[in-house]
């Protein structure tokens, strides 16, 4: 999925930043973390997101991100969603709301707004 090169693929001081807070603070095991993603990665969530969200949602995704056509369909199960895909200009990839904060709270106070 190349998730895990785009993470490396730092390209962006606010990300640059909010990973060097995290190595300085959050002290995680890779043996645990590498589990939570495999049990997320391997779960069918179809019927958690089509049956069980019901109240307005922002989508977040970045047209980098494997995971445009889930975000997609997510959007067109969940009534009242809103879907943001920012561009590759715009850093959009699975990390977006590291690599560009500021847009990406922007975008999520607008929501919360509305």
């Amino acid at each position: 999925m190349n998730a895990m090169r785009r993470y490396l693929e730092k390209g962006s001081p606010a990300f640059e930043n909010s990973e060097g807070f995290a190595r300085a603070f959050i002290k995680s095991d890779p043996k645990y973390m590498s589990l939570v993603l495999f049990d997320h990665a391997t779960n069918d969530w179809r019927g958690v997101v089509s049956h069980k969200i019901d109240v307005p949602t922002a989508i977040f995704t970045g047209e980098n991100s494997n995971n445009v056509p889930s975000q997609k369909w997510m959007q067109s199960v969940t009534p009242g969603s809103e879907l943001h895909l920012y561009s590759k200009q715009d850093r959009g990839d699975h990390f977006l709301a590291f690599k560009n904060p500021i847009k990406f709270t922007d975008d999520l106070g607008a929501f919360l707004e509305r």
